[in-house]
């Protein structure tokens, strides 16, 4: 049986609200794509008339995952992709770490993208998943507990990509510091650490995540699965 050589038709978004997850939505909606957008705070996601329906969530929450998908079940909206895409990143000093705050940044961060796989899985006959991780699950992060959430994504999209295969295809994007607002809380010392390791000049814009984004969702990506893309101004090798 052939699989995956469809390109999806209605993708959900995490994280809906932020620089990247917005730039995300611009580029699948410019392709035809419907988008479901999650995000904590929905409020400047109202303004966006390319959105086909939105839902408030905190995905680190599994009963409010559970309560997500069953809305949209009950909607009848077929979800046929996953972006998981919404992430937390303290800005704090690792020493400071309350064991709350950890809780918190791997809750959202790594299970809250595997309880939003499993019920997508659930749900879905044939589909693909896409982890937002970053360049820090390779080269380590000032906030270790950060760094730990986004190297677990790789290890959550490899184990996933064996369960779910071959319905659904699932990988993961590791870009280094994307030009956003959460690019600011970034130490200033660290960010000018990586610009100086990357080999490319050109900061990266969350318009070339979401290149990746509907390159990795669609047909054109049908033979791969479990792999992760590095959009990294060649900052790690591997």
């Amino acid at each position: 049986m052939h699989t995956n050589h469809q390109n999806p038709k209605c993708i959900l978004v995490t994280g809906a609200q932020g620089g990247i997850g917005q730039e995300i939505i611009k580029k699948l909606t410019a392709e035809g794509i419907k988008i479901i957008a999650v995000d904590l705070n929905i409020e400047k996601l109202r303004h966006h008339a390319s959105i086909t329906h939105i839902e408030e969530c905190d995905i680190s929450d599994p009963i409010q995952v559970e309560t997500l998908w069953h809305t949209l079940s009950q909607k009848n909206i077929l979800v046929d992709g996953l972006i998981n895409n919404a992430g937390i990143f303290p800005a704090c000093n690792w020493q400071q770490y309350t064991a709350e705050l950890a809780h918190k940044v791997i809750n959202t961060n790594l299970l809250g993208a595997f309880f939003m796989s499993q019920a997508f899985a659930n749900q879905i006959q044939e589909g693909v998943i896409i982890n937002i991780s970053s360049v820090v699950a390779f080269i380590g992060s000032s906030d270790p507990i950060y760094g730990a959430s986004k190297a677990g994504l790789i290890g959550l999209t490899k184990s996933l990509a064996v369960h779910l295969a071959p319905k659904i295809r699932i990988n993961a994007i590791a870009p280094t510091v994307v030009k956003t607002e959460m690019m600011k809380q970034v130490p200033p010392d660290v960010l000018a650490k990586y610009r100086h390791g990357e080999l490319l000049s050109e900061c990266v814009e969350p318009e070339a995540v979401a290149d990746a984004v509907l390159f990795l969702a669609s047909s054109a990506s049908r033979h791969i699965t479990g792999s992760t893309l590095d959009i990294n101004n060649g900052v790690y090798l591997r």
